[in-house]
């Protein structure tokens, strides 16, 4: 199923999610983009270049917001994320503590 939200986001379920998927691998010929090796299929996740929020309540599926990674890669990827997000808020903090 295909919703279409009047913000422009678009959300995949059941069978056109894993055939977005399936075609975004394919696209991608079978290749994560973040380490740049071999993907296999039973190994692929879809990632969200624009993040999808807490419970995936702003999901975007778009086929430009999607790519295929291993599950390793996308895992990595969002704890850099929230890494890099708490040290940036611990430089705030100690800016206004002076």
């Amino acid at each position: 199923m295909i919703k279409t939200y009047r913000d422009g986001r678009v959300k995949l379920t059941g069978d056109d999610y894993a055939k977005a998927k399936r075609e975004k691998w394919e696209e991608q010929k079978k290749i994560c983009p973040i380490c740049k090796l071999y993907l296999p299929m039973a190994q692929a996740e879809l990632d969200h270049l624009t993040t999808r929020g807490m419970g995936g309540s702003k999901r975007d599926d778009r086929p430009d917001n999607i790519r295929v990674v291993h599950a390793y890669c996308h895992r990595l990827r969002h704890y850099r994320e929230r890494d890099q997000a708490a040290k940036a808020a611990a430089q705030v903090s100690t800016v206004f503590d002076r």
